[in-house]
């Protein structure tokens, strides 16, 4: 279990490291104007990678609640 709780810290990580990259994109002035099919698609990439850290993130908790037990 505590090795499930470790990779699942580790996808958290990632889950989060590639939001902040899609932010970065989508933070840029020019991003929309530029080619607004690119943004919408970094936009559905964000939603995409937000709910795999949630979900993600929700096992984390069953699994760490479950070792605390």
């Amino acid at each position: 279990l505590r090795k499930k709780i470790s990779e699942l810290e580790a996808k958290m990580e990632k889950f989060s490291t590639l939001i902040a990259r899609v932010d970065e994109m989508l933070a840029k002035p020019d991003t929309f104007s530029k080619d607004p099919a690119k943004a919408a698609q970094l936009s559905q990439q964000r939603a995409n990678l937000e709910k795999a850290l949630a979900a993600t993130e929700e096992e984390w908790l069953l699994a760490s609640e479950e070792l605390g037990a």
